[in-house]
């Protein structure tokens, strides 16, 4: 098989930002979650938003907990990357998420906006996390390239984040998306909860953002 499972290094982080915002804004993908991603992560589809995607992407690797930072690639394609996953790892569940902060947005409005949305996807990750006790391994991001799928790119990357759980006798816990839901199955995963962030009457006109909250219990 070509497909090949190795921990990713400081040097992929530009390819696998790339990679990530195209495989998650791509309209040809009908990936609801593209709207989500081009808030919090403004003006990727130019070259100088991607550089700086690139360089935030690198500053959050070194304050991220433990985490397992995965990349598939391709033998028969030069080694290219064509998938890749962060799973991170708490002792416990977690009872805060981080802010949103930065100078990323070309003005406040555009920031504030992204901090509401990334405000009430935290909300609904504490809910989940509510019910959870002892350690707990949750999907950061999964992408695989649109021109690489279902040729079991993610299922090498959800099985290696399964595999971790098991041996850590943790709880797992993804925000999954409609493409990836049957994925996420066949690894054991089920749905807890189904979310459209709210929006206030200000941002009404813009696109709203649900989110597939799943979970699998320790084995």
């Amino acid at each position: 098989m070509s497909l090949v499972l190795e921990p990713a290094v400081d040097e992929d982080v530009e390819k696998i930002t790339n990679l990530s915002l195209d495989a998650i804004t791509d309209p040809k993908q009908g990936n609801p979650g593209g709207d989500y991603i081009r808030a919090i992560w403004p003006n990727n589809h130019t070259a100088q938003g991607r550089k700086a995607a690139a360089k935030r992407f690198s500053q959050l690797m070194k304050i991220l907990p433990p985490r397992s930072f995965m990349k598939v690639i391709d033998t028969n394609l030069n080694r290219e990357i064509v998938g890749t996953a962060i799973w991170l790892q708490f002792p416990k569940a977690p009872t805060q998420m981080p802010p949103l902060e930065g100078d990323y947005w070309d003005n406040e409005e555009d920031k504030r906006y992204a901090q509401h949305l990334n405000n009430e996807n935290s909300a609904v990750r504490l809910r989940r996390y509510a019910a959870m006790k002892g350690p707990v391994i949750t999907l950061l991001i999964m992408c695989v390239d649109p021109a690489h799928q279902r040729r079991g790119v993610g299922s090498l990357l959800v099985q290696e984040g399964v595999e971790r759980a098991q041996r850590l006798g943790a709880d797992m816990t993804v925000d999954s998306s409609l493409q990836a839901l049957r994925c996420y199955e066949q690894h054991g995963f089920r749905v807890q909860e189904t979310a459209t962030l709210p929006l206030p009457e200000e941002w009404a006109d813009k696109p709203r953002h649900t989110v597939i909250s799943m979970v699998r219990p320790k084995d």
